[in-house]
């Protein structure tokens, strides 16, 4: 298959969202000892306004180049140039639940204000309150969920053009598990107020 400009970028965004992704548990996993420690890497890990607002355009550039991929195929199918690839269909309804995951997580953690109404601890004080009620707990985990298949389906894509198909699989699906377990490791310690497998916290 030929690659076009907007694959090609489609793929770089994804993989930079990837690594995004990974840095992003890095940040947060000291949650899982105490508040303090989340609040000592989160100091020194802090990628401002504007980096976060790159990483938020970068998502939704993504996204669209996504769905123009989805719109293409559907296309070629109606000609008969190709068979279905019902991967895509799969990754437009895992990525479209990440989207909207992300808006929701952003708009629950944007800072209330700046200098003495605004504090570093205040986005680790709301995931405590708000991750105890039902229906955000179900965001939060269908959310990190639709991450961790989108992630690990998109890296298998990716890796098959170049590798053989069962090392897509291995290194896709084992990065997305590995994923799926610190997002609900931590999920779980702002629900519960505990690890979801405390042996491993």
């Amino acid at each position: 298959m030929v690659r076009t400009w907007s694959g090609t970028l489609h793929s770089v965004l994804g993989l930079a969202l990837l690594a995004f992704a990974i840095f992003h548990a890095y940040q947060n996993y000291p949650a899982l000892e105490h508040e303090e420690a989340w609040v000592a890497r989160a100091v020194t890990t802090a990628i401002g306004f504007w980096f976060g607002i790159a990483v938020l355009g970068a998502m939704l550039v993504h996204g669209i180049l996504g769905i123009a991929s989805w719109i293409r195929h559907r296309s070629q199918v109606a000609r008969g140039e190709v068979t279905p690839d019902w991967g895509i269909r799969f990754q437009v309804v895992t990525g479209t639940l990440v989207l909207a995951f992300v808006a929701y997580h952003v708009v629950q953690l944007w800072p209330s204000g700046s200098g003495a109404h605004s504090s570093i601890r205040e986005p680790y004080a709301r995931l405590w309150s708000d991750l105890g009620r039902p229906v955000s707990l179900l965001v939060y985990i269908v959310g990190v969920s639709a991450f961790a298949f989108h992630l690990g389906h998109g890296l298998t894509r990716f890796i098959r053009r170049v590798l053989p198909s069962f090392v897509g699989r291995a290194v896709g699906g084992v990065l997305g598990f590995l994923l799926l377990l610190v997002f609900a490791q931590l999920v779980a310690r702002f629900a519960l107020g505990e690890a979801l497998i405390p042996a491993l916290s």
